[in-house]
This record gives C-alpha cells, structure tokens and sequence, in this order.
C-alpha cells in the first residue's frame, strides 16, 4: 500500500504533540484515528486529528488529547498534486504529558534483523534463560543483540542490546574495630579503596562512606563491605558483628524517705542505657555493703528497693544503688538517700468493727454511726447524740502525739468537746488538755487535730477521755484516732562483751552480759540473728543470720534495745587463701621504710613474695601527710624474690644521710615525709599496701624525723590497714638491709599435709594443720 500504520496506547492521559521529521524526497502526510479503519474511506473508526502539511519542506505534525486504555492508529503517508511515486524513510517524535509515553502493544523479539522467529512477547522482555537467546544466565558478561517488532509488521524490526556487565570482585580485606564498645566504635577496612563502600546490610548500595574513611557506629549489628564498578555490586564480604551498649546513665535520682513506722519505704532510681542490673547497697558507718536480700528489704537486685515494715532501729540508714552497666560501660552509683523513720502509731482506732465500744474502752451515751454524713473515712464513727456524754481509751503507755478527726453536723447550737487525760485510773483523775466548740470545726464537716503528749511519754500508764458537754442533742463526730508513742524505756540488759568479733554467716558469737531473759532478741547490724540459745542471765549464743551486715550487736528486752560499744565484722570469702605451691600474698609489698634526719631525703623498698615477676604500671606511692602527693612507679618488672629501691627527695641536699644503694625509681622533688605520717603502696588507684611511721598520728616535728622500718620475715600479705605487729621499728638510720631480699621464694612454696577436720556445733573448737614449707615456714594466719 501507500501508507504505514503502527497502533499504540499510552501510559496516562493527556496532550500527546507528533510531529514527523522533514524530508526532501516527498510531501508527508499523516493522520491519528482509533477503532477500526478501511483504507480509502473514514467510514469507519473515530477520525482524531490529521495534517497534509502546506509544502515538501514542512512535514505533519499535530497535537490531540489521548486516553488510557483506547488503542490509537498512527497512519503516514505521503501527498502529492500530480501523479507520481513518492518514497522514502520517515520518522516521528512524539512529546507526551509528563510521566507519559506510548505502549506498543503485541511486541514480538527475535534474534536476528530480518526471518526467523520470535523467541519472546511483550513490551519488556529479559531474554535470560528463554530458549533461543543463547543466554542460559548472567555468569558471563557481554552485550547481545536482540531485535523488537510490531507483531502486525514484523519485517519492521529495531536492534537493541541487552548488556550483561561484569561483577567486581568480593573484597577480602578484613574489618577490625572494638567490641564490644561503649556508646560507640570505629571500624577500618585493612584494603580500603574509593569504590569499596561501608554497609549496614548485605545486599545494602550505599555510596556514603567509603572504606577510605573509618566507618563511626552507634548500633549493634553486622557491618560489610562492598565494591562498586559504576553498574554492579559485588557480592559483600564476611559480616563484622559489632556490639555497641549504652553507658548506663540516671535519668531520676532516689530520693529520701520519712515514714511513720511500720509504714513500707520505698526507693527508686530511674536509668537508661544498657543495663545488666541493680545493686542496692547500705552504709554501715566504714563501708558500703549489699542490702540483705532479706526481711524487712525487697528488690535488692532491682531498680526500687522497699523496706516493709519499717522501724525505728532503722531509722537514719543510708542507702545508693549501683547500676551495672554492660562492659566496657561502666557502673554508675545514684545519690545516697536516707530513710527517717518516726514512731508509728501505738493505738489506732476508726471505729471499723461493729463491736463498739472497742475492747478495754468505756463509753457513757456514745454510739456507733454508719451514716455516711457521719463519718470521715467509714465505715463508722462515734457519735455524742445525747447533751453529755464521753469515751475513754484503753490503756497507753508512753505517748507522745495524739491525733483525731472532730465533726459536727449544721446545728449551731452552742456544745463543748474537752479532751482529758489521766496517769491514775480509766475512771478519774482526769485533766483537761483541750476544749473545743462548735465555732472550731465548720458545718457538716470534720477538722483534724493534734496534741502534744510529750510530757506523758515517760508514763506507761495513761488513758485518754473525751467529754461532751452541751445543751443540745446535736452531735458530736468523733473518728480516726491514733496516738504515737515514745521509747522512754531504759534498759535493765546490758552487753560487756562478745566473741568472736567476727565471722561469715552461721558464725555463733557467745554474747556476755547481764539482764538476759529467754525472751532476749539479737541483732547484727540491725538484722534479726539466727538460732538464739539463752544460756543464763549473763550468756547468749546467737547464730550470725544469712545477709547480715557488719555492725553492732544490740540486745532487746521488752522493746528496750542495748546496743555493743563495739562492731560485729561480717567475714566473707575473698579469694586471698593460698593453695598448693602458691604464696599466700597478693602482689608487692613495703618491706622497708628509711627515712634521713635532714632534709627530705628517704627510701622506700617494695619487695615480690610471688613465684612470678610483677609489673609496676598498675602501681603508685603515696606519701600521706595529711595531703596526699602520689609518685608514680614506671613500668619496669619486679622479679618474683626480687626488691626495688624507690628513693624520694634531694640527696643533695647537705646533712643528708645517702644511702649507697641503687635506686631504681627516684623523685628529687618529693617532698618526703616524717615519723608522723604513712607511707602507702597504691594499686589501681586503691590503698594496696600501707606502713604507719613509727609516731603516726603525733603532732609534726624533726622530733619525729630519722628512723628505719623492717618488715619481719615471712609477713608476706599487703595490709590495707597497718599491723604494727609485723614491723620492727628504730629511731637510728641503717641502710645496711635496703635491697636485701627479706625472704627466699621458692616454686614449692608451701603444701598442707594434713587438712583440719570439722567438729560438732556448740563444743570446743580445736583446729589444727602439719605443713612443710620451703626455705622454711615463719607463721599460720587462720
């Protein structure tokens, strides 16, 4: 024929404009219709737009309004006023709305320019793995040819390829960072490269952060790496697991606690982070220890710590939590919060049970009211209905505040309410402490008051009376009463001594006094004692209890405590008992102090009792002299058996006495110290190692200054608290034993040959152990 047609859809609606490209050789002509067409005639179909252009040199072009989903027929052809044959190729570029183009429907792909047959269908076509295309998968790189026709005009085919590109290698270099990490971490890539990029996920195509630059990470997870060619990823390279926690840090500190016993306390601290868990931990006047995980405590381990029920003996405790954080992250300790605890109330009365009046109570015309008008907090009240009337409590014993509600109904008229109090007897004796009216509580309502009973609390024989007085029915409220009591007792028990003064859980300490009774309680540190054996009037045994604390020892008689002079320590296991062919020491010791007369000159000698060398890095001195000045060691080893001479201050200085020794750490500039001072060995910023000079704690003077001090032989354990026991002291200067080994250190050490034995609870005790020992055994330290 003389025309070309080619049908499309489009992908949205709108202006479509097509405009076909200028050609010399003919005259072009072209129009646009949908639905069915019979060459020769517009009979049929839906004529849309057509253009015969005016001239050789201007070629059709138009615009129309398109719908989705019609299927539109594009005819081009040529014009001509004179007979003739006009041929060429053409062209059209067609501008659609933005987001739109045309859909070629009933594509066919072959793989050749011209015969053969289609070996695909559709619009878009992936020719991997379909029969024919020569392309099993993507294994190998390349570019194919392949070839896209109308299936109404297949001879009219246009070329295009379908490039499969090569994939960069996997790296193989490592990552390396810190794990796990606190807060954060840093990762590196030992092969960094430009086109090799940090990944969160395997499959993740960031190009962000190159490996050329450390990666910095905040979040746990797998980290990788990828190269990327311009086109392709690689496949990643092996996960980094990274394990990043969060410094725990408090966000609501504890705070402190004031309650009326035996009313709960509770304490509460509020953190974030990443926490492993809580340790709440109680001052006993040296040192912070656990919280027994014990009545009267609660949630020891947890963020809030209750104390139910509350007492006095507990009052005035202080109390922090550690919160443990996930290493490296360090713990955090809360502020210390304290409890106060006030008496609670020794009588309370609301009028609760149906039985009125209450038991050991006098009434005269008072009733019970369950009326709700007449009450405070119910179910009941009493009631004064009647022109007089009173009631009277049980017996009290050492009261000190009183406290009740006191209410009226709308009645004016006038009435009185006195409160009275007798020391003598329930029915009289009496003397009034109060008076109220009805001008003092507002109507239909109740006030609450207090009195203060102070002056009777040394009395354990009290009763209360309140007394209507009036002209009047109208009633008085009465309800909510309580009264809290003092302690005014005094304690008919004493304590003068107990044994041993110290000892793990289950220890059985023999408390001697006078005063005792069977009914006698015992307490370390505030806790309740174990097994209690009354032995007589001056004798009690008592079992050290599970999760005591270390503290006095307070005897209890009729709710009247007697509390020891001196402390109960409870032992627990510490690791520092020697085994078999090892030492029983922990690292370096003094076992030498020199101090000169003149000047600020003295030496110090440390010695290694181990089987093996120890570094000085972790280690210090510390001349305590009322301020503290810390010099530090190096990093040197100390052989095991093996001394090292710290000198401190100028041996220049003239009057000095020097000693001809070598010595291996020196500090001119030390200030240097005197006979009342302390010398301490310091091992990761702790007290590891301390020597009281030989006048500790006397006024400073040269009186004090020049002396030696030798640590006897086999005193081999660090002493955090000086034991003047294992040191000989003198007032003259010898350096003849600086750097001489104090004691032989053998790899045998010590081996037990014969173990103690147990005995029976409750008879003597006697321990004993055989051992050899190589150069020879000095003492035993049970």
């Amino acid at each position: 024929g003389n025309y070309k047609s080619i049908s499309f859809l489009v992908s949205i609606a709108g202006n479509y404009t097509f405009t076909m490209a200028d050609n010399g050789s003919y005259d072009g002509m072209a129009y646009l219709y949908s639905g069915a067409f019979t060459p020769g005639t517009c009979a049929t179909g839906t004529w849309i737009k057509g253009d015969d252009d005016s001239g050789p040199s201007d070629e059709p072009q138009f615009s129309a309004v398109l719908n989705t989903g019609v299927i539109y027929t594009l005819v081009s052809t040529s014009w001509g006023s004179t007979s003739g044959t006009y041929s060429g190729s053409f062209a059209w570029t067609i501008a659609p709305p933005s987001g739109g183009g045309l859909i070629v429907p009933n594509v066919q792909w072959y793989t050749t320019p011209t015969g053969g047959s289609p070996i695909g269908t559709g619009i878009s076509f992936n020719p991997v793995g379909v029969a024919g295309s020569g392309l099993g998968n993507t294994n190998t790189s390349g570019t194919t040819t392949f070839y896209a026709a109308c299936a109404s005009a297949p001879d009219c085919r246009t070329a295009t390829t379908f490039v499969i590109n090569a994939l960069p290698a996997t790296p193989i270099g490592s990552i390396t960072g810190t794990t796990p990490a606190c807060g954060s971490t840093t990762l590196t890539y030992s092969a960094p490269a430009a086109n090799i990029y940090w990944q969160s996920s395997a499959t993740g195509v960031a190009t962000a952060n190159p490996t050329t630059t450390a990666l910095p990470v905040t979040l746990s997870g797998n980290y990788y790496v990828r190269q990327y060619n311009g086109t392709c990823w690689s496949t990643a390279s092996a996960p980094y697991a990274v394990v990043v926690n969060a410094q725990p840090v408090i966000t609501t500190q504890p705070t402190s606690v004031v309650v009326n016993a035996p009313i709960a306390a509770t304490f509460t601290v509020v953190a974030t982070g990443t926490i492993t868990g809580y340790q709440w931990e109680i001052f006993n006047g040296v040192s912070w220890e656990n919280v027994p995980a014990a009545a009267p405590y609660a949630g020891t381990t947890t963020a809030t710590l209750t104390v139910s029920p509350t007492d006095v003996s507990l009052s005035d405790n202080e109390y922090r939590c550690v919160i443990k954080g996930a290493g490296p992250c360090v713990d955090v300790i809360s502020n210390v919060v304290t409890l106060t605890v006030n008496p609670g109330p020794c009588l309370s009365e609301s009028f609760t049970s149906t039985s009125f009046p209450p038991a050991g109570w006098l009434v005269t015309n008072v009733t019970r009211s369950t009326n709700a008008g007449d009450y405070n907090s119910g179910p009941a009240a009493a009631i004064f209905g009647s022109t007089s009337g009173s009631i009277t409590t049980a017996l009290i014993a050492n009261p000190s505040i009183l406290q009740f509600y006191l209410g009226r109904s709308s009645n004016s008229t006038p009435k009185t309410l006195t409160v009275e109090i007798s020391t003598t007897s329930q029915t009289n004796g009496f003397t009034t402490i109060a008076t109220y009216d009805h001008t003092n509580v507002p109507s239909d309502s109740y006030n609450q008051y207090t009195i203060n009973l102070s002056t009777y609390t040394g009395n354990n024989s009290v009763w209360v009376r309140f007394v209507k007085v009036s002209s009047t029915t109208s009633p008085w409220r009465l309800d909510d009463i309580t009264f809290t009591c003092g302690s005014s007792c005094v304690p008919t028990q004493e304590i003068t001594d107990f044994t041993p003064t110290s000892g793990p859980a289950g220890t059985l300490v023999t408390i001697t006094g006078s005063g005792f009774t069977v009914s006698s309680t015992v307490k370390f540190g505030g806790i309740a004692s174990g097994p209690l054996t009354f032995v007589n009037a001056t004798t009690l045994v008592a079992e050290v209890p599970a999760g005591a604390v270390s503290g006095p020892i307070s005897v209890t008689e009729a709710s009247c405590d007697r509390v020891s002079a001196g402390s109960f320590t409870l032992l627990t296991a510490n690791a520092s008992c020697g085994v078999s062919g090892v030492p029983v020491s922990n690292g370096l010791i003094i076992s030498e102090v020199f101090d000169s007369q003149v000047g600020t000159l003295s030496y110090v000698e440390l010695y290694n009792p181990t089987v093996g060398g120890i570094s000085l890095s972790d280690y210090s001195i510390r001349i305590a002299t009322g301020s503290n000045s810390d010099y530090s060691l190096g990093t040197a080893t100390v052989p095991s058996g093996g001394t090292l001479i710290v000198r401190l201050g100028n041996p220049n200085t003239n009057g000095s006495s020097v000693c001809g020794v070598t010595s291996s750490v020196t500090h001119n500039g030390a200030g240097g110290f005197n006979g009342n001072d302390q010398v301490i060995l310091r091992l990761n910023g702790a007290n590891h190692d301390v020597v009281n000079n030989p006048n500790f704690g006397s006024q400073n003077s040269d009186a004090y200054r020049g002396f030696s001090q030798l640590r006897n032989p086999g005193n081999t354990t660090p002493r955090s608290t000086y034991i003047p026991a294992e040191w000989t002291n003198s007032s003259t200067e010898s350096c003849s034993h600086l750097g001489i080994a104090p004691a032989g250190v053998s790899n045998a050490n010590i081996t037990i040959t014969s173990q103690p034995s147990d005995v029976s609870c409750n008879d003597p005790v006697t321990f004993s152990v055989a051992a050899t020992g190589t150069p020879g055994i000095s003492n035993y330290v049970w």
